[in-house]
């Protein structure tokens, strides 16, 4: 009797030591297929519209030029597409356009491609890539997606207006700038009001602005190069000019401004 007892608990502890076994060895295996595929992607096709400007910046005593982007869904006359990472190839198909662009990112001008510089546009991206079927088992060698991006003109950009505000140096004194389109020159803007007597007298300069950036000329006597921003949500206009050397220091100005 003890004998078959003995047989009976050996069996249950090599049972035991076998299942203990296999699900370590299967934990193993699925933990190294999870690290297999921490740094992998299905085939997706995605991207992000945004509209740029560059700036200049004086750093360490250089004049560099600066880049911002900004996501939108409408602009006024160019902007940049890019696309996620991690694909192999990327072929753009822009409004109308006879041939696909190739790339990760591409930039477009609306003025200049398309025979309409108003109105929706489809993008199409097709993204191709080699199927990871061991980490996505659905994955497939090409994905699609199709934007809407609205173009449109000048006047209709939030930053055509007036906006309240104040100089950073200066918060006590209080007035109103405007944008609006140049009557003389269609394709620009014109700034006026702003107000710093403590510093140089201000007068209306010319500005050319997009759907949330605007970007000043570098050769503005008094202000220098800068670059402005909108927020539109809460509807604050900044503007941030680099100044120019004014008895060997540079004048750095930021003006902070509600749309009225």
């Amino acid at each position: 009797m003890p004998s078959k007892i003995n047989s009976t608990y050996c069996k249950v502890f090599l049972f035991l030591l076998v299942s203990i076994f296999v699900s370590t060895t299967s934990m193993k295996c699925r933990h190294e297929n999870e690290n297999d595929c921490l740094d992998t992607t299905p085939t997706a096709a995605a991207f992000k519209v945004y509209e740029w400007i560059e700036y200049p910046e004086y750093k360490t005593g250089n004049l560099e030029w600066v880049t911002l982007y900004g996501e939108t869904d409408s602009i006024i006359n160019h902007t940049s597409f890019q696309a996620l990472p991690g694909m192999e190839m990327y072929r753009w198909r822009i409004g109308s356009e006879a041939n696909d662009r190739i790339g990760r990112s591409v930039s477009v001008n609306f003025y200049l491609n398309f025979d309409t510089a108003f109105g929706t546009i489809p993008i199409k991206l097709i993204a191709n890539k080699t199927p990871n079927y061991k980490c996505y088992p659905l994955d497939v060698p090409a994905d699609t997606v199709v934007k809407n991006i609205h173009v449109v003109t000048l006047s209709q950009s939030p930053l055509i207006g007036k906006f309240t505000g104040y100089f950073e140096h200066n918060p006590d004194s209080i007035f109103t700038i405007e944008i609006k389109v140049d009557s003389l020159s269609p394709g620009s803007c014109i700034l006026s009001g702003l107000q710093d007597p403590k510093w140089c007298s201000l007068t209306g300069h010319k500005v050319h602005i997009g759907i949330g950036f605007y970007m000043f000329p570098i050769n503005d006597q008094c202000l220098g190069g800068g670059y402005g921003k909108l927020d539109k949500k809460t509807r604050i206009l900044t503007l941030d000019y680099m100044g120019n050397f004014q008895w060997g220091v540079m004048q750095h100005r930021l003006f902070t401004g509600t749309k009225l």
